[in-house]
């Protein structure tokens, strides 16, 4: 008869025990639990407003033990960390330890397109090593050249 967990779910999500904190598992692997919905149909401000305000009751007026830190938590704060431990490019921009580009929207012309794409279609280098020299992919490569 005691709260462990509040959360807002959808659909089975309730029963699902994949996904969760080892806390949470340890939890419900010890003990004889059952998952119950307090309150169904909410939309989402009022499923956050209901769920903080639920937690806090619970916690600090009943002195239910109530954990939190959803999955969703943890790998935001795990991405965070690999980012943060990304090599920085001389422009301060992070980038990816496997190719050395960076990250998001690519750059919409590279400054060297024409010239790349010049030596590419003489036949001195491969489309391979003039993706590399622009920084593009090759979807953007032919965005590019049917723009000349």
């Amino acid at each position: 008869g005691v709260y462990f967990y509040i959360g807002r779910g959808k659909g089975y999500r309730y029963k699902d025990t994949s996904n969760r904190s080892k806390a949470f598992k340890a939890i419900v692997e010890r003990w004889n639990c059952v998952p119950y919905i307090l309150v169904c149909g909410l939309t989402l401000e009022e499923a956050e407003f209901y769920e903080r305000n639920r937690k806090s009751h619970l916690l600090l007026v009943e002195g239910h033990p109530i954990i939190d830190g959803e999955p969703k938590n943890q790998k935001a704060l795990a991405q965070a960390e690999g980012i943060a431990a990304m090599p920085v490019d001389e422009n301060g921009k992070r980038v990816s330890k496997k190719t050395g580009r960076g990250f998001g929207r690519q750059e919409k012309n590279p400054e060297n397109f024409r010239e790349v794409y010049d030596r590419q279609q003489r036949g001195e280098l491969t489309l391979k090593e003039a993706l590399e020299a622009v920084g593009v992919g090759r979807t953007r490569w032919y965005e590019l050249a049917r723009s000349i």
